[in-house]
C-alpha cells in the first residue's frame, strides 16, 4: 500500500517484477514467472495489468522505468491524494518471489508519496521479508516500523501475524546501519 498526501494529483508508476529477479544483479531462484498487478483505491479497483507492453507501452517507456521483461506488469496513473493498494499476484494462481515498486514521477508537485507499506509472509534465511526504500535529495527523517502482533488484532485480523518482529536497515552497500527488537 501507499499514501499520497498533499493538494495536487501525482503521477506514479507501479511496476511488478518477477523474471527480472532471476537475472544479475539479483540472481534469485523461485521467482514469479508471470506477475500480474492490480491497483485499488479503497475497495474499488482502478486498474490492472498483465504484460506491461500490452497497454501504454510508449508512455511507460518514456518514464525510463519500464520493466525489463515483457511478462512483467506496470500501471502508469495520475492519482489524487488518498490511500492506495497495489496487489501483486501470479498469473493462473502461480507463486514465487516478486517485487512491487512505486515510483513518484512528479516529485516537485505539492503532494508527496508519504507512506509505503508491505504485508507478506516472513520467513528466515534467504526468505526474509524485504521492504526497500530510497531516500533522495539529502538527509530525510523517516520512520520504519515492523508490526506483528498489531496485525493480528482488529481492524486487521491477519492470521499468523508475526509474534515478535525484528527490524534491520541496510544501506545500498549491504551494511547494516540500524536495527531494533522491541
Amino acid at each position: 500500500g501507499f499514501i499520497i498526501n498533499g493538494s495536487e494529483s501525482k503521477s506514479i508508476l507501479v511496476r511488478a517484477l518477477g523474471p527480472t529477479l532471476a537475472q544479475p544483479p539479483f540472481n534469485l531462484s523461485g521467482v514469479l514467472t508471470d506477475p500480474t498487478l492490480a491497483l485499488f483505491q479503497g475497495g474499488a479497483q482502478l486498474d490492472a495489468n498483465d504484460n506491461w507492453a500490452d497497454t501504454h507501452q510508449s508512455d511507460i517507456n518514456a518514464t525510463g522505468k519500464a520493466p525489463p521483461n515483457a511478462a512483467e506488469s506496470a500501471i502508469l496513473r495520475t492519482l489524487v491524494p488518498d490511500a492506495y493498494t497495489a496487489i501483486l499476484s501470479g498469473k493462473n494462481a502461480t507463486t514465487g518471489v516478486g517485487l512491487v515498486e512505486v515510483y513518484d514521477l512528479t516529485p516537485d508537485s505539492n503532494s508527496s508519496l508519504a507512506n509505503i507499506s508491505t504485508r507478506g509472509f516472513v520467513e528466515t534465511g534467504s526468505s526474509v521479508m524485504i521492504g526497500g526504500f530510497i531516500v533522495q535529495n539529502g538527509i530525510q527523517k523517516i520512520i520504519v516500523r515492523g508490526l506483528g502482533p498489531t496485525l493480528g488484532q482488529p481492524p486487521f485480523n491477519v492470521p499468523e501475524a508475526l509474534a515478535d518482529p525484528v527490524l534491520a536497515i541496510f544501506d545500498a552497500n549491504g551494511q547494516q546501519i540500524a536495527s531494533n527488537d522491541n
